[in-house]
């Protein structure tokens, strides 16, 4: 680690606690600048480091899951444990059927 700099890891789960492989983790610092950007290995970790101390927004994104903005403060020499869960995205769909008889 660099001296003054930070660490941010953690684990991405859903809500039953199963781990998510494969969620794409964004860091963000200020409204749109992007820092850093991973996918979370097998066992749905993921580790950003060395960072500059401030404040971030990490968004986490999966298939099937509703996405996830998490704030994160660290501090210089800091190393930030943040785990974060994703709740499935419910999906609703209006179908309509209709059938038609004929007359033979």
């Amino acid at each position: 680690q660099t001296p003054g700099s930070a660490q941010l890891f953690g684990v991405v789960t859903d809500g039953t606690g199963a781990v998510i492989a494969g969620a794409r983790i964004t860091l963000m610092s200020g409204s749109v600048a992007v820092t850093a950007s991973q996918t979370t290995d097998r066992e749905g970790r993921f580790r950003f480091g060395p960072l500059r101390p401030g404040d971030y927004t990490m968004l986490a994104v999966k298939t099937d899951f509703a996405p996830r903005r998490v704030p994160v403060s660290l501090a210089a020499g800091q190393q930030l444990e943040r785990n974060v869960t994703l709740e499935v995205s419910s999906v609703e769909a209006d179908i309509t059927v209709t059938a038609e008889t004929s007359l033979v």
